[in-house]
């Protein structure tokens, strides 16, 4: 491994004095740090580094709060997510050696992951935060067990989780999606591309980099020597001590001092062709070579501003423990802040302290997009109400009154929104803050947010579609997910609310709201059904902010509907009789109930042989139309069944459909002029007992009298699907 000379190291020790230090205001420096310290409480270390030298360094609070032990040059601090860039140095240090090229499939080092995936997944689109991998912490909180609750949870529990995800959330290396498996998964590959631990090879890397007091952590009950403990008050005034009890390490977990993280961000502002480490050391402030991703680096986010300036920044919070640094390269200037103190907001203090440095009260922000390049035309208001999601976690509802638009999210108060010009609007609270309507490839409207400071955000529309108790009543059962070793059992409660209940366990017990037509949110994802060729619930598709796709798949599929509303308010029923009741052996019945629940009629339909029913529908002339199967009429074993009915159950006519084997009805829809049958035709190879028989989702399509138009098979199915 290369080594840092020397003479930089001496240069390191000795270049606060050799350079001309920059002129600042200490004392303020000092107000602004003491202003968010207070007594006896947790601390802080603040640090800025210019032109390669330490100009300022302060510390305040106490890293234990039990003995009373202030902050000083040698507390040890979590940095959490800042740990990414050193993990990264890893990775371009084992690149630069020739021992893994950052082109390389994460399987050549790791085959047991995503064999089913065949895209490659590179290493670079692990360091860039671009693999499409799911978020191991995220998919633990959907397993109901968060992370950071799991005692000695390691590096391992969370591969092994990673092991068993079948899917991406997307192309690996199509665009960036923050997840902390990539740099999980990328201290697998470096202790397989050295031979060596991670955090042994990591030690090396930020020795050879001057960091003698930072180390990885392999065990949360190792003995850190000068380690800060992290305190949050939960808003009570009230310190207590937030327990850490997993023993992760490369996505965080880096414990460091102060002292060595203004000696990385010097080297980084010194560094020359001289050293031996210049090469590594500028790779990795640069965004990753060919990729499509460039607003992530080396553990580094690389397409921020900061009024005015472009800057290099992380940061990164575990429990109590936050940590952010900004580097602007064209002033050569870096802020550090490191806090085990749940109440400081690392950014904000980095950013105060770099408006007094450089004075940059005055100066604009450089915008992000403020507004769409080209607008259109103002879409009619009625055509905006209705339910958003916006990046798939916040439900926004537009509504209007007396003419006027209005935002409302749930727990905030509504703003109207002002129209600007065509589309556009902005919000009565904040003119910075608009919005503008596009029309979707459905015709629906979404709606983008832009503001000079944030990017901007798409919100998508959610369905309109009106939800009936049969459409709720649809999703109950069981869905499991491989993937996650979890099952969730839907229950609908009523108001448009399911009780959840995960893995068979009562104390585990959730609500999620069907906001809109394949849109169920709960507190911890979201979930879209998808369905199978008879329309029915055959999976959920859950999601977070991070994970996308994950399947839970319906373990108990739901018998075909079998009743309908009627305009009256009461319910027309299809089913089997028993073979005491009616013609047959078991017949077709129809019952017609009223609002109040009383039956006003009940009719069976069928000859001597059985009969089945499945579903049934309203009629366009006021009657119905009922499904099923027959073995007393038609030419094969049992034949798709069809009964037409007047207003009353009279039967108006009957048709059999199917050949010399077995085929069955099992849902039935309006279509125009017509019907649309849905059900299995079963085709065998002969008549013989040993012959090879396959069953096909058949469609078929009728005329109002019953006549045949057309007729499909869709796909070949499972003899289970048919839920006898």
């Amino acid at each position: 491994m290369t080594r840092i000379k020397s003479t930089v190291l001496l240069t390191l020790l000795t270049i606060c004095t050799a350079l001309h230090a920059q002129k600042i205001n200490t004392v303020k420096l000092d107000s602004i740090v003491a202003s968010k310290i207070a007594g006896l409480s947790p601390g802080l270390a603040v640090g800025i580094v210019h032109n390669g030298a330490v100009i300022y360094t302060k510390y305040a609070g106490y890293a234990n709060l039990e003995h009373k032990i202030p902050v000083n040059e040698e507390s040890r601090f979590n940095i959490a997510s800042n740990a990414k860039q050193f993990t990264a140095l890893c990775v371009l240090t084992l690149a630069l050696e020739g021992k893994l090229s950052l082109e390389d499939d994460l399987r050549k080092f790791l085959p047991e992951f995503y064999p089913k995936v065949p895209s490659k997944i590179k290493i670079k689109h692990l360091i860039n935060h671009s693999s499409g991998i799911r978020d191991y912490s995220n998919l633990m909180s959907m397993q109901g067990r968060p992370w950071w609750s799991r005692v000695g949870l390691d590096n391992k529990d969370a591969l092994d989780l990673l092991k068993k995800q079948d899917r991406l959330n997307f192309e690996p290396g199509s665009r960036h999606s923050y997840s902390n498996s990539n740099y999980t998964l990328l201290t697998a590959v470096v202790e397989k591309a050295s031979g060596t631990s991670f955090v042994a090879y990591a030690d090396e890397v930020l020795k050879s980099l001057g960091m003698e007091a930072s180390t990885f952590t392999e065990n949360y009950m190792a003995v850190i020597p000068n380690k800060t403990l992290p305190y949050s008050d939960w808003g009570d005034g009230v310190w207590q001590q937030y327990p850490s009890v997993v023993s992760l390490h490369g996505d965080g977990f880096l414990f460091t001092t102060l002292n060595d993280q203004l000696a990385w961000e010097q080297l980084i502002q010194t560094v020359d062709e001289e050293n031996d480490l210049y090469e590594l050391i500028k790779a990795s402030q640069l965004k990753v070579s060919n990729a499509v991703v460039d607003s992530y680096g080396y553990g580094l986010e690389l397409s921020k501003t900061y009024k005015g300036y472009q800057i290099l920044e992380h940061a990164g919070g575990t429990g109590s423990y936050s940590a952010q640094f900004i580097r602007i390269p064209k002033e050569n200037i870096s802020v550090v802040v490191m806090s085990n103190n749940g109440s400081v907001w690392s950014l904000g203090l980095t950013q105060e302290m770099l408006d007094e440095v450089l004075n940059l009260q005055s100066i604009t922000n450089e915008p992000f997009a403020a507004r769409p390049k080209v607008l259109a035309t103002r879409p009619k208001v009625s055509d905006l109400i209705g339910s958003y999601i916006l990046e798939g976690s916040t439900v926004i509802e537009i509504t209007e009154t007396d003419g006027n638009l209005y935002r409302h999210i749930e727990g905030r108060d509504p703003v109207q929104l002002i129209p600007v010009e065509g589309n556009l609007y902005q919000y009565e609270s904040s003119a910075a803050l608009k919005l503008a309507f596009v029309k979707n490839e459905d015709g629906a409207y979404n709606f983008v947010l832009y503001h000079p400071e944030i990017v901007t955000r798409l919100a998508v529309r959610l369905s309109d579609a009106p939800l009936t108790m049969d459409y709720f009543e649809a999703f109950n059962g069981t869905y499991s997910s491989t993937e996650l070793n979890v099952q969730l059992h839907l229950k609908y409660t009523g108001d448009n609310t399911f009780s959840i209940v995960r893995n068979e366990d009562e104390t585990d017990r959730f609500d999620a709201t069907l906001l809109a037509k394949d849109f169920l949110q709960s507190g911890n994802f979201n979930a879209k059904p998808t369905y199978d060729s008879y329309g029915r619930v055959k999976s959920l598709l859950l999601e977070d902010y991070r994970n996308k796709n994950i399947e839970f798949a319906r373990m108990d599929m739901a018998s075909f509907s079998n009743s309908q509303p009627t305009s009256d308010g009461g319910r027309i029923t299809v089913g089997t009789t028993t073979e005491s009741y009616g013609k047959g052996k078991g017949d077709v019945f129809l019952s017609k109930t009223n609002a109040a629940g009383n039956e006003e009629w009940v009719r069976t339909y069928g000859g001597k042989g059985y009969e089945r029913g499945s579903s049934v529908t309203l009629t366009p002339d006021g009657g119905y139309l009922a499904v099923g199967s027959t073995s007393s009429f038609g030419k094969g074993n049992y034949d798709m069944y069809v009964i037409k009915t007047n207003a009353k159950g009279k039967l108006l006519w009957q048709q059999s459909f199917g050949a010399f084997y077995n085929d069955y009805g099992y849902t039935v829809e309006v279509i125009e002029n017509g019907y649309l049958i849905k059900g299995v035709k079963q085709e065998c190879s002969s008549n013989e007992l040993d012959r090879d028989c396959r069953e096909y989702v058949w469609f078929l399509e009728i005329d109002l009298e019953g006549k045949e138009v057309d007729q499909r098979l869709v796909e070949e199915i499972n003899p289970s699907i048919q839920d006898w």
